[in-house]
This record gives C-alpha cells, sequence and structure tokens, in this order.
C-alpha cells in the first residue's frame, strides 16, 4: 500500500537469481486540492481571560482540525477541535500564538495562525518574574549616564517570584538613572502607568514619562508609605504622534536610604472618569449606565462587567449602555481596546438597586358607571387598590381608540377622580384601565358605559328584533325597552330571555331586588355589535314584574 501526497509513478519488475524481468509501471494521480486553513483577526485580553471564538475555519470531510499552542504562553482550549473554540490564558506574558492546523492525510496539513495579546502586561516582563541580566529584568534598559545599582528580588515582592530592586547609594540630590521601556500605543489616546511599590526607609521614588517613546523623562518623586507596598495609578499622559510612549523607574537618596523595590508594572488606558447611572428600580424595570473620559475610546471599547476587573458575567458595551437586573447589581466599567497595552483599570462602580415589585393596581368599580356621548363625564370616583401617585386612568375597548382621562387626582391609593370625554364614542361597554408610573395596570373589564343621548321615545322591541339590520340605524339614535326572565351574571349585569331565541345582556351596576326566573323589563342603549348584544341601562331603568 502506498500513501502519495502527489502523482506519482511507479515502477516494478520481477528480480530473481537467473536475472530480471522487464518494468511495469501504474502511475497514481492526485485530484483536487488539499486542505486549507484560515483564522480570525488578533486579540487582546487581561490577564487570565478567556477570548472570543477563535473563528477558525471548518474543514470539509474527512479533514479534521486542532488548535495547539506555538509560544507566548500556556492555556486551555474549550475544545480544541472546534473551529470556534474559545481559548483561556493560565501563563505567560505573551503575546502567545495559537494555531489552527487542518489535517487530511495523505495531503500535506494545511495551518494559520492568530496572536493573542496579555493586556495587562503589556510591559515586557513588566511583573519581573521572567529573567534578569546583570540584575536588570531583560526587556529594560538603563539610561546612560549609568549611576546606581539594580538587582533581582526573591524576598520583598508584590507577586510571582520576584521584583525589580533599585538602590541609590551615593546621597546627594541626583537620582539613579531610569531604567525604562518603550512600548507602542495609540497616538492621542490617555494612559496611566501602574505599579506596585515598596519604599524602604525615606527613599524618594522617581517616575518619569515620555509621551513621545524617547527618553526626555518628565519625572515626579512620589513618597508613598515606607515599608509595605502601595499601589500607584500615576499621572495620566496623552500619547504623542509617534505611537510609542517610554516609562521611566528611579530612586534618590533621603534620610539614610536609596533603596526602593518595584512589581506589577503596567501601562494602561486611563479608566473612565466620568460613570454614572445609579438607580432604584423595581423589578421588571431598567436603569442607563453611563460612562466616558479617561482613555476616550469608541463606545463600543467601553465594556461593563458585574465583578471588578472583567469578573462576573459580561454585560455590554457602550458609554450608554441600558441594563434590566432582576436583582440588586454593580456594574463595573473599564475600556477594552486593541494593541498590547488594552485594558484599563476599572472606572467607579455603579449599584443598581432593585426593590421588590409592588403590586398591581387592582380596579373594582366607578362611579359613574356610565356616561352619555355628547360630552364630558365627570367621574367622582375610581375605587380599588394599590393606586400610585401619578397613575393615569383611560377606557379601552377592542377596535377603537382609547379614552384617555384627564384631570386625574389620585387622592388615595384606593380612590381616584378624572373626567372623560364621551363626545362622538361608541356605545356599548368599554374597559377600565388603571396604570400606575411603573408600568403596572389592573382593568375593570366591561366596567364603563357609554349610552346615547336618544332624539324620542323609548321602542319596545323583542331581543330578536333588535338584531334585525333595519333596527340597526335606529339603536344609533334610539332607546329601547327589552323583556325576559332574568339570569344573574353578577352584581353589574344580568341576561334577559324573551324566548324569542336570543338574549341581552343588561348593563345596570348596583341594580337590586332581581333574581333569577324574575320577569324584568329594562330601557337603555342597545348595542349589537358584540353577540350577544348588550343594553347599557340603569338600576332605575329595570322593572320587576
Amino acid at each position: 500500500m502506498v500513501t502519495p501526497t502527489q502523482t506519482t509513478t511507479y515502477y516494478c519488475r520481477l528480480e530473481t537469481s537467473l536475472g530480471n524481468s522487464t518494468c511495469a509501471s501504474t502511475t497514481v494521480t492526485i485530484t483536487g486540492e488539499g486542505p486549507t486553513a484560515s483564522v480570525g483577526g488578533p486579540q487582546s485580553i487581561p490577564e487570565f481571560g478567556t477570548t472570543e471564538p477563535l473563528g477558525g475555519n471548518t474543514p470539509a470531510p474527512p479533514a479534521t482540525g486542532q488548535w495547539s499552542i506555538v509560544s507566548g504562553g500556556t492555556g486551555t482550549f474549550s475544545d480544541p477541535s472546534d473551529p470556534n473554540a474559545t481559548f483561556t490564558h493560565t501563563g505567560g506574558d505573551g503575546p502567545i500564538v495559537l494555531r489552527w492546523t487542518v489535517s487530511n492525510p495523505p495531503c500535506s496539513p494545511a495551518h494559520a495562525d492568530l496572536a493573542v495579546s496579555i493586556g495587562y502586561n503589556c510591559l515586557r516582563n513588566g511583573n519581573f518574574d521572567g529573567g534578569f541580566t546583570d540584575g536588570v529584568a531583560d526587556g529594560w534598559t538603563i539610561q546612560s549616564p549609568v549611576s546606581g545599582t539594580w538587582s533581582r528580588e526573591t524576598t520583598i515582592k508584590h507577586s510571582g517570584v520576584a521584583s525589580q530592586k533599585i538602590v541609590d547609594a551615593t546621597g546627594g540630590t541626583t537620582y539613579t538613572s531610569y531604567l525604562y521601556q518603550t512600548v507602542q500605543v495609540q497616538p492621542g489616546r490617555v494612559y496611566t502607568p501602574t505599579m506596585w511599590l515598596y519604599r524602604a526607609g525615606g527613599a524618594v521614588i522617581r517616575i518619569g514619562v515620555d509621551p513621545n517613546g524617547g527618553t526626555n523623562f518628565t519625572g515626579n518623586d512620589l513618597i508613598p508609605t515606607s515599608n509595605q507596598w502601595v499601589y500607584r495609578v500615576h499621572y495620566a499622559f496623552t500619547a504623542g504622534s509617534s505611537g510609542l510612549m517610554s516609562l521611566g523607574l528611579a530612586v534618590g537618596y533621603n534620610s539614610g536610604s536609596g533603596t526602593a523595590y518595584f512589581d506589577d508594572v503596567a501601562i494602561k488606558p486611563q479608566a473612565p472618569q466620568s460613570v454614572g447611572g445609579a438607580a432604584t428600580i423595581t423589578a421588571g424595570g431598567s436603569a442607563t449606565l453611563t460612562a466616558s473620559g479617561g482613555f476616550g475610546g469608541s463606545s463600543d471599547e467601553l465594556c461593563w462587567y458585574t465583578g471588578p476587573n472583567g469578573t462576573g458575567d459580561f454585560v455590554g458595551r457602550g458609554t450608554s449602555l441600558i441594563v434590566w437586573p432582576a436583582v440588586t447589581t454593580t456594574y463595573y466599567p473599564r475600556w477594552e481596546t486593541t494593541g498590547l497595552c488594552s485594558i484599563s483599570d476599572d472606572g467607579s462602580s455603579v449599584t443598581v438597586t432593585v426593590l421588590a415589585a409592588p403590586d398591581p393596581p387592582l380596579v373594582n368599580g366607578i362611579s359613574p358607571f356610565s356616561g352619555v356621548n355628547t360630552g364630558v363625564v365627570s367621574i367622582s370616583e375610581v375605587v380599588g387598590e394599590n393606586f400610585a401617585n401619578g397613575a393615569g386612568v383611560k377606557l379601552v375597548r377592542s377596535g377603537y381608540g382609547e379614552i384617555t382621562g384627564f384631570d386625574v387626582v389620585v387622592s388615595s391609593s384606593s380612590r381616584i377622580s378624572c373626567s372623560f370625554d364621551l363626545t362622538g364614542r361608541k356605545s356599548g361597554l368599554w374597559d377600565v384601565v388603571v396604570t400606575n408610573p411603573n408600568g403596572q395596570s389592573g382593568i375593570l373589564s366591561d366596567g364603563f358605559g357609554i349610552s346615547i343621548a336618544g332624539s324620542g321615545g323609548v321602542v319596545g322591541s323583542t331581543i330578536r328584533s333588535l338584531l334585525d339590520p333595519i333596527v340597526l340605524l335606529s339603536c344609533m339614535s334610539q332607546q329601547f325597552r327589552v323583556w325576559g326572565l332574568a339570569e344573574v351574571i353578577d352584581s353589574r349585569s344580568i341576561w334577559l330571555d324573551d324566548g324569542s331565541g336570543s338574549r341581552i345582556r343588561v348593563f345596570a351596576p348596583g341594580y337590586t331586588g332581581i333574581s333569577d326566573g324574575d320577569f324584568v323589563s329594562a330601557v337603555g342603549t342597545v348595542d349589537v355589535s358584540v353577540s350577544p348584544p348588550v343594553l347599557v341601562s340603569s338600576p332605575g331603568a329595570l322593572v320587576k314584574y
């Protein structure tokens, strides 16, 4: 069996002690294309963070794919065979080169690489856990002329295995030479150096910045609390047009000491400086988070999390972001941009306090319960429960425009007064709706009746006759009397059945003295647009025989 990777001709012959035979040949032709590999763009994540999906291409069967780490650090893949796996950083300063390899034997495999930058350590060996040469951390340079001593310190350190020790043993007013490093940044953006400092005794620490990537440092003296580690967010600077900046570390002798230690030094986008959105909402409500300033990136570079330093849940991006928390939640904003120095410290946190939603309003009644469609009706009271200040009242019926109450007064949690303009509105029953400012609503279905004034006397009719199309026009301007046997629906309505084959619902809230089987007549406005039809009446217009 042979497994050629390209078109190949094979020759054979029989070879014996008596001689060799003539040759025969056969050609194995390889057709089609070999596997191809592609990946997404470079990414930047915080230390120990997780990437977005890596964006490898999907191999065409029977080809398979596999992710691997080429260089720069360590980590794990969510699924090494998944083209869109994510990668979680576990160690190394990066950039970490990841490779997507697509294999389809006997063809040669194809691969594509992408780089993942580790944002918190944009300075090479900024945590001083890497190598040292002659006492100076690899990646760092001593500015000439050289003055001072430098060494690797493994006892006094903030984290990891070592810190950088700098000593000015000369006394006087001079400082050690700057120990510096130049890094790439985005021109015109605002950055801050951050670091952990340990000042022995009275030593003075000097931090220098050249926003143009040279060694023309502008220095600032620092005297943090001595003999303990102190976190320093240094003065912000705007990167120059070169896209490079330099950071220098130096020490000055003072009060008998010239020794200091540096650890976990980084260059970061300046944290958001203006943060807002703290609010108290009820469950189901929303709040708007805002953040800006500092680094000054685009809106989609401003990221929000529910935990500090990119922990917890990722909430979303934007200098303005609407959130709908179910429970009280604290949000932390930070800038996340491209390049090596890509992750800022958090801006001020924002807490949205979520209160349990109050009980929704309940609508139990309305007085008066009906009005004529020729003008304004004043409602002395809508009664119920859980009415809030600022509540609104309206009448609603499917297929018709809402009738919004005006001159609304919420006199208590159980009483509201208002007015409705009923001019020209459809006769019949309407729902009464009370809505609190938080959006919760209560409904009294078929709670209010709209009637007509009537232009003539009352017309007696069987219920079935009311459904005749000829009678329909009369229903718009005439009041009717109907008779029948009563059947109680509730305290607001009864059925009347006159034996003509149809029955009608009589709306007369507050009626009394009527029971099932009573023979009753009622006068009112007929609405035959619903089935069964409705008679908007009143207790005084009902007669029991």
